[in-house]
């Protein structure tokens, strides 16, 4: 914790010196301490400027995902006011599942460098890229029902959208039910897993996994065609901390909407508008079958509605979106 104070002043100073004496003042320490505590920032990659008479000053920080440098400014009311770093994880949703099943509160963030056992829909195993890629999940804790509850999948997604286009400028495709696409290839994923009653909502982790500055040669060649990385589509380098922190600041809010208007209506119109989906012909494979039709909608329990040629309507709960298939004109 003292680790942290002492980042934030420096932080605060924007490059200028402070004294010992000062934070000394503000943390509660000794000055030797705050020496032990600057050379052990130091070895984590800091960059101090440290000098007799002067003080501190922070030169330049690492791309570091600790709690400090995220929860610095983050200016959150319920997403990320407790962050929880570990550099390995086999799964931060099962971590985040963990603690909040004990007692972790709402808003909760589980982060990590390198998932060793990531996992996506169905069961899917999702790569993750040591330092290279975004990988997290978070605790929500929304007094609603299951009913409810399947919107966030949704809003989750529409955060991931915003903080994509807010990063790079670029707009991602979102495919249902829970990817980002650049140029027709995955970059992104969600998992959202509940603990729930019959009529009520313990918990709900969501999970993200984001490919930052994975380069092509660098995927698994069974993926390889169909993968994509933030880096590969713009040519400039993300940095982790700026982009977990936008993506926070982004479920925060969207996660504030979901609470005030109730849920699902509001978060479902906000999708179908930056997914685009309705009125196109899709294909997709559901279990045993594969459904050709025209996209109507979403309905309220975020299964996707298509009318198929022969004019019935098949609701699809789960599958796999294979291609977009434009109408004829």
């Amino acid at each position: 914790m003292d680790n942290e104070k002492i980042i934030h002043i420096l932080k605060d100073y924007e490059g200028r010196f402070v004294s010992g004496e000062i934070i000394s003042k503000e943390i509660g320490i000794t000055r030797a301490a705050i020496w032990k505590r600057v050379s052990m920032l130091k070895e984590m990659g800091y960059v101090i400027d440290a000098r007799q008479n002067m003080g501190y000053r922070l030169m330049r920080t690492p791309d570091i995902i600790t709690p400090a440098e995220l929860k610095y400014n983050l200016g959150t009311k319920i997403v990320g006011r407790d962050v929880r770093y570990f550099p390995e994880l086999e799964s931060t949703n099962a971590e985040a599942f963990r603690l909040a099943e004990a007692g972790g509160e709402d808003g909760l963030v589980v982060v990590t460098d390198h998932q060793s056992g990531g996992k996506g829909r169905l069961n899917r195993t999702w790569f993750s890229f040591r330092r290279q890629s975004a990988s997290l999940s978070v605790v929500f804790r929304p007094n609603v029902s299951p009913y409810l509850a399947t919107a966030m999948t949704y809003m989750a997604g529409i955060a991931l959208y915003e903080t994509i286009y807010a990063i790079t400028a670029v707009k991602p495709t979102l495919k249902w039910p829970n990817d980002s696409l650049l140029s027709g290839k995955k970059v992104a994923g969600v998992l959202c897993e509940l603990s729930s009653e019959a009529d009520a909502v313990n918990f709900a982790v969501i999970g993200f996994g984001v490919n930052l500055n994975v380069k092509k040669k660098k995927f698994p060649e069974e993926i390889r065609d169909v993968s994509t990385s933030l880096y590969e589509e713009t040519k400039k380098r993300v940095h982790r901390v700026p982009f977990i922190k936008e993506l926070l600041r982004q479920l925060d809010y969207w996660y504030g909407l979901f609470l005030r208007e109730g849920g699902k209506d509001h978060i479902l119109s906000e999708w179908n508008e930056r997914a685009r989906i309705v009125g196109q012909t899709v294909k997709v494979k559901s279990f045993n079958e594969e459904v050709t039709g025209e996209v109507e909608g979403l309905d309220d329990y975020g299964a996707l509605i298509l009318k198929t040629s022969s004019g019935e309507k098949k609701r699809v709960i789960a599958g796999d979106l294979e291609t977009f298939i434009l109408p004829e004109k």
